[in-house]
């Protein structure tokens, strides 16, 4: 909002720019509201195993990002020289324990 607030600054035309911000702010709210609805809705009704893979690659990633970080020494691949074996098992670790407790609750 405060970017395009920026993109439109008009010196003359304030009452414009807070009544396009502000409709802009609802309207990505209602969007925002609509698709975390929607979402719920899915998991409850048990359409949730499209939404589990990508929830279990994205904390697979983000631990094996900042395990990598914390501990990283032994570089895994020479191809990508940022990955460790730390991250690694970090990752996979994190990713089961993670996994196991979004399952039981969705499934619960």
């Amino acid at each position: 909002m405060f970017l395009f607030m920026v993109i439109n600054w008009r010196e003359r035309n304030l009452r414009y720019q807070l009544t396009k911000s502000i409709g802009l702010l609802f309207f990505l709210s209602y969007i925002t509201l609509i698709g975390c609805v929607q979402l719920w809705t899915g998991v409850k009704a048990g359409r949730w195993w499209y939404c589990f893979p990508v929830f279990t690659v994205a904390a697979n990633d983000s631990a094996a990002y900042f395990a990598g970080r914390l501990l990283g020494k032994h570089h895994l691949i020479g191809l990508s020289p940022n990955k460790t074996v730390e991250g690694f098992v970090g990752g996979f670790v994190a990713n089961v324990v993670i996994t196991y407790f979004a399952a039981t609750w969705c499934l619960s």
